[in-house]
């Protein structure tokens, strides 16, 4: 399934959306600034986490060549 976002301009827009999708029978939801970035956090940890994890042991011992 895909999904669409939409950044409304304010509030009234944001409740015509809502109405919107009601009117449709689609599910909507509401996500709060810091609930986007919370995602876009999870995601960008995610994209960035491309190795294994090392040992603090195995970093120190390269640290100290």
């Amino acid at each position: 399934m895909e999904a669409i976002i939409i950044y409304p301009g304010d509030e009234s827009d944001l409740n015509i959306f809502l109405e919107l999708a009601k009117k449709l029978k689609l599910k909507s939801k509401t996500l709060s600034a810091e609930a986007i970035e919370e995602l876009c956090l999870i995601n960008a940890i995610n994209e960035g986490r491309k190795t294994q994890f090392v040992s603090k042991e195995s970093i120190i011992s390269k640290l100290n060549k």
